[in-house]
């Protein structure tokens, strides 16, 4: 396995989790140079697992949504909510309901998203 496969694998059970200490290592992920594509490829992966599923887990990929909208470059935000025009599925409607109400936050309340 290759180290961006491993990575990917990693960051996929972090967004299973979401855990402060999760959302901090897919911050830092998000935001390096050489990590951002295989984080970008994690999220589009985590989000597509749920799409062949019975039921969607639609409130944690929206959180997840609005977590990005706040804490990933404006740039990798744009790509994810074009992606997830790309297919209208109950998972990427999520994902876009929680980027454009991540976008949506007032100051204040972006605070308490971001990661320390």
């Amino acid at each position: 396995m290759s180290k961006g496969q491993s990575l990917e694998k990693e960051l996929q059970q972090r967004l299973a989790n979401f855990r402060p200490s999760d959302r901090d290592r897919l911050k830092r992920a998000l935001t390096g140079e050489t990590d951002a594509t295989v984080a970008e490829s994690a999220i589009r992966a985590f989000v597509i697992g749920w799409e062949d599923k019975s039921w969607v887990e639609a409130y944690s990929i929206e959180r997840m949504g609005k977590w990005l909208a706040v804490n990933a470059p404006e740039a990798t935000v744009g790509r994810f909510d074009q992606w997830a025009r790309e297919r209208q599925t109950i998972a990427r409607k999520a994902l876009r309901a929680g980027l454009r109400k991540g976008r949506g936050l007032s100051l204040e309340d972006r605070q308490l998203l971001i990661s320390s």
